[in-house]
């Protein structure tokens, strides 16, 4: 595990959301672990990186299974992720975020090195208003 990763992984359990799971998710979360990559493909890319999100900052333990199967989504969710990023509610949805999208440049389709997805992501760090969370945004770049 890199440090990036631990970071992440540290920054995500420690800014966890206590909400609950949405009814229109709990079955998903409810499958065995083994199931749900399979189930993954019925929900739409949106509603993926929605679970991404719930099974880092909601579940418990985090589900990791979860962001390595929405990873497998590759290039066509990373639009959808970088995006999520402006309106990202706090620095645990920033986190999985950032972990989804690293995971999908390590495993399956290196999207820093695609310009127009880069440049995607350089506008999202440009319009980003709090240091600290330019900082991180920022670090994925390099």
């Amino acid at each position: 595990m890199t440090s990036l990763h631990l970071a992440l992984a540290v920054a995500l359990t420690i800014t966890s959301s206590c909400t609950k799971v949405p009814a229109e998710y709990r079955d998903f979360f409810d499958l065995p672990a083994d199931k749900r990559q399979e189930a993954l493909h019925r929900y739409s890319l949106e509603q993926r990186v929605d679970l991404l999100v719930l099974s880092m900052t909601v579940r418990r333990p985090i589900s990791f299974d979860v962001a390595d199967a929405v990873a497998e989504s590759g290039k066509d969710i990373v639009p959808l992720m970088i995006e999520r990023l402006r309106t990202a509610r706090d620095e645990a949805e920033v986190s999985a975020l950032l972990y989804g999208l690293l995971k999908i440049d390590q495993r399956v389709y290196e999207w820093r090195k695609a310009p127009e997805l880069r440049a995607k992501f350089v506008q999202v760090v440009a319009a980003t208003t709090d240091p600290a969370r330019k900082a991180r945004l920022e670090a994925l770049l390099n």
